[in-house]
């Protein structure tokens, strides 16, 4: 059916999406954990993958985005 194709199509997308975000978190600059060094990075894969931000949060819960927005998702699982 043509749901059913449909499904299995955007499955299939949302995985490779997935994949592609934990192969950019493998990277040493990500891993680095020091927002000057992951900050281009993300912004050009962000651009590269077609995703308006990245977000990286640390241990204490404080988030900052590409697009430069700050929160603290501590609250949060």
């Amino acid at each position: 059916t043509n749901a059913s194709d449909s499904s299995k199509l955007i499955t299939a997308e949302i995985n490779q999406y997935i994949a592609q975000v934990e192969d950019i978190a493998q990277r040493s600059e990500i891993t680095s954990m020091d927002w000057l060094t992951q900050k281009e990075v993300l912004i050009n894969e962000a651009k590269r993958i077609g995703f308006e931000r990245f977000q990286v949060g640390d241990l204490k819960g404080d988030v900052i985005s590409t697009t430069g927005d700050k929160a603290n998702a501590a609250d949060r699982d």
